[in-house]
This record gives C-alpha cells, sequence and structure tokens, in this order.
C-alpha cells in the first residue's frame, strides 16, 4: 500500500505504509525556488493587509461617528451604529485588540529581515519594502490608536 501527499506551496511529502509488518515511512523534501517564495511572500502580504482593514474598520468607524456627532452634531449614524450591541461590541474589540493588530501585521508584512553570515560576522539587513494600500491602512491604524488612547488618557 502507498499513499503520496503533497503539499503544494512548499514541499512534498510521501508517506508509504506497509500492514506486513505494521510500519510506515516517510520522506519530506523541500523543494522551492525563488518564484515560489516571492508568490507566497506576496500572498501573505495581501492577507495581512485585508485582515488588518477588518480588524481597524469597526473602531474607525466608531471614532468617526463620535467626531460625526459632537464636534459637527450630526447624529444619526452614532445613534444608529451605537444602538446595536453587536456594534459596541465589535467597535470595542477593534479599538483595544484590532488595532494593535493589526499595526504589528501590516508592519512585519513590510518589513523584510536579513541575517547573513560571512566570515568576518555576522550582518544583519532592515528592509522596507510598503505598498500604498499597507501605508493606508497603518496610518489609519494610527491615527485610531492616537484618538482612542489619547482620548483614554485624557490628552485631547
Amino acid at each position: 500500500m502507498y499513499n503520496s501527499l503533497r503539499w503544494s506551496l512548499v514541499g512534498h511529502l510521501e508517506l508509504e505504509a506497509h500492514l506486513r509488518p505494521l510500519s510506515l515511512a516517510g520522506q519530506f523534501r523541500i523543494r522551492t525556488s525563488e518564484t515560489n517564495i516571492a508568490e507566497q511572500a506576496k500572498r501573505l502580504q495581501i492577507v495581512a493587509m485585508i485582515v488588518g482593514a477588518i480588524l481597524v474598520l469597526p473602531g474607525a468607524l466608531a471614532l468617526l461617528f463620535g467626531v460625526l456627532k459632537y464636534p459637527l452634531g450630526l447624529a444619526y449614524f452614532y445613534d444608529a451604529a451605537f444602538s446595536s450591541s453587536v456594534f459596541v461590541t465589535f467597535a470595542t474589540a477593534s479599538l483595544f485588540l484590532g488595532t494593535p493588530l493589526a499595526l504589528l501585521l501590516n508592519i512585519l508584512a513590510i518589513l523584510r529581515l536579513s541575517l547573513t553570515r560571512q566570515s568576518d560576522g555576522i550582518f544583519t539587513s532592515v528592509t522596507l519594502e510598503p505598498t500604498l494600500w499597507h501605508l493606508l491602512v497603518l496610518g489609519v491604524a494610527c491615527l485610531v490608536a492616537v484618538a482612542f488612547f489619547g482620548h483614554l488618557l485624557n490628552l485631547t
């Protein structure tokens, strides 16, 4: 009996099982290429941007509705949104958890860290590869964080 399971992103896993005598042997080979690594990194960047935007959106809307109500006097959106306990729960979770996670995810998505060992030592490099969408999510998350935590500390 021979079974093979393939992992399409990075490697190839082969499992071989024998019934008599009972044994299981496996082999895992990693076959990577620069295009696979680049495609996977690009996919992870897109996922980080989308997840970050989803995490920060309810908190950003809550702050926008608060600004529309109190300084500008437009209470319709605030009253409609905050009458729902679901929105209040999501906005609270977004402000306390989602905004820091969105910042962390998007900063890690645009940072490239590398370590190289050479004969005279270990060299590190930090490279920023920002895209417009990551910068947009980071900007919104920073504005939400500053406004919310500044309000909590009564700095505004």
